[in-house]
């Protein structure tokens, strides 16, 4: 797996256009729910307005219908759950490459070890007939 595929950070390739369009839908929906403007909110409401993180919705839109307090634990909670489990889905990937790499590495270490191994059984050995033959 190539880790330059991998990321910690949700990718966003909104136009310019479309990121001013999501500010002019996100600012009065957070301002009408009296939610802060603040960036972890805003994260979360930009998700909530592009509409690519269907559970994130689905909760928001519960939250927003009982007039829930947004809290900064509620926000942290929301963030961690909703647009960072992609990041630790990431850390996963990364960390199972890895541990494929280091496995394989060690594996050519023992490769090699046994070989070397060999190698210096086989001149001990040689060394020991040639010795025995100088001694004629």
């Amino acid at each position: 797996m190539a880790t330059d595929s991998v990321t910690f950070f949700p990718k966003y390739d909104a136009t310019f256009e479309q990121n001013a369009e999501y500010l002019r839908q996100i600012l009065p929906l957070m301002s009408k729910n009296k939610i802060a403007v603040d960036p972890l909110n805003f994260a979360i409401f930009y998700e909530y307005i592009i509409g690519r993180n269907i559970q994130l919705n689905n909760e928001l839109d519960e939250l927003l219908e009982t007039q829930a307090v947004f809290t900064s634990e509620l926000s942290v909670n929301l963030f961690k759950k909703h647009i960072c489990d992609n990041s630790i889905n990431s850390l996963d990937k990364i960390n199972h490459t890895l541990l494929q790499l280091i496995n394989k590495t060690s594996e050519a270490i023992d490769a090699t070890g046994e070989k070397a191994g060999a190698a210096t059984i086989h001149f001990q050995k040689a060394t020991k007939v040639y010795l025995k033959s100088k001694q004629f």
